[in-house]
C-alpha cells in the first residue's frame, strides 16, 4: 500500500472513483445488441481504441532508449538531449497542426468520414515508425515526426464513430471508461 498524508490508502481512493459498476455498465453497452447486428463492430472499436493506446505508450517510452543507442552524438549526452527535446518540441507542433489545421480541413472541405481519417492517422503513424527504424541518421528523426503528426489524433475518429453507434446517453459509458 502506498499511504497518503492522511493516512489513508492510495488504492482506497482508486476505488472511490472506480468501482465494479462502472466496469458492468460499460461491458453493458459494448455488448449491448444494437441495430443491424454491429455489436461486433463496437467491441472492435473499442478494442482497435485500447490497442492503438498502449501501443502508444509503448512507443512513447521506447524511444528515447532507441535513439540513444542507435545513433551517434558526437557531443555525448548533452547533445543528445538538446536534441531530443528539440526534436519532441517539434513533434508537438506537428500534432498541433494536424489536430488544428489538417483535420478540419479534412473533415469541413475534403468531407472525410470518421474512419478514413483514421486510416489515415494509422497510415501516418507507420510511416513514421517505419522512418525512424530504417533512419540511419537522427537527422531522418525529423522527417519521422512530420509522418507521425497524425498518429496522436487516430483516436479521436474512433471516439467519434463509437458515440454516433452507441447513442447520446451510452457515450460516457463508453467513451470515458476507455
Amino acid at each position: 500500500f502506498c499511504y497518503t498524508g492522511n493516512n489513508l490508502p492510495i488504492n482506497y481512493f482508486f476505488f472511490l472513483n472506480y468501482s465494479l459498476t462502472h466496469i458492468k455498465e460499460s461491458f453493458g453497452v459494448a455488448f449491448k445488441s444494437r441495430p443491424g447486428g454491429i455489436r461486433h463492430v463496437v467491441i472492435i472499436l473499442i478494442f482497435l481504441f485500447g490497442f492503438n493506446t498502449f501501443a502508444n505508450v509503448g512507443i512513447s517510452s521506447i524511444n528515447v532508449t532507441y535513439a540513444r543507442k542507435k545513433f551517434t552524438w558526437p557531443g555525448g549526452t548533452d547533445e543528445f538531449n538538446k536534441i531530443w527535446a528539440q526534436l519532441h518540441s517539434i513533434g508537438t507542433v506537428f500534432n498541433l497542426f494536424a489536430l488544428g489545421v489538417l483535420i478540419p480541413i479534412m473533415t469541413q472541405v475534403l468531407k472525410m468520414k470518421d474512419l478514413s481519417i483514421t486510416i489515415f492517422c494509422v497510415v501516418s503513424s507507420l510511416a513514421g515508425l517505419g522512418t525512424l527504424l530504417l533512419a540511419k541518421s537522427y537527422k531522418l528523426l525529423y522527417l519521422a515526426n512530420f509522418l507521425r503528426m497524425f498518429a496522436d489524433v487516430t483516436t479521436i475518429g474512433i471516439r467519434s464513430t463509437l458515440s454516433k453507434i452507441v447513442g447520446e446517453k451510452d457515450v460516457g459509458k463508453v467513451c470515458i471508461k476507455i
